[in-house]
């Protein structure tokens, strides 16, 4: 099975049919989001946003390690658990910014797993460098406001 690189334009049918499903099925959880399914009192409806979300990132996830080769698939799963991450934030949803979470953590053992399994000594120490970097800066950036983002989470 032919993979998709970076630099390449063959994109296949089925690349283009996983993005409409993940889009579908995430914008499925934001619409009931939206419709407040937690106002009928049945605690399985309030869960089922989330659910979807879980399953639409799946299968973005899914899609994007079986058609694109390199790190392209940790690129978009980080961009995708950035987005759910933000998305929860902005529209005050617990389960989006904790499934959002989980997703920047599977892309980190992703990263350390299977991108960083074919680098030299030199170029894995300067990656971890970077990528811990990276983990510090966004722990100082929730500590730092952590007044503001408290307030946010005592809202839900």
């Amino acid at each position: 099975q032919k993979k998709v690189t970076p630099l390449t334009t063959d994109f296949s049918i089925n690349v283009l049919l996983g993005f409409v499903l993940a889009v579908v099925i995430i914008g499925s959880a934001a619409i009931l989001r939206m419709l407040d399914l937690a106002t009928l009192g049945d605690k399985r409806a309030k869960r089922l946003p989330g659910v979807l979300l879980v399953v639409g990132l799946v299968v973005l996830y899914a899609m994007t390690a079986q058609e694109f080769s390199g790190a392209v698939p940790s690129v978009l799963w980080g961009i995708a658990g950035l987005a759910t991450v933000i998305a929860g934030f902005l529209g005050h949803w617990k389960d989006a910014r904790i499934v959002g979470l989980l997703a920047f953590a599977v892309t980190v053992v992703r990263v350390f797993i299977h991108d960083l399994s074919g680098l030299e000594a030199l170029p894995r120490v300067i990656s971890f460098a970077i990528l811990g970097g990276l983990l510090l800066l966004v722990g100082y950036g929730y500590n730092h406001n952590k007044e503001k983002l408290q307030k946010l989470l005592e809202e839900d």
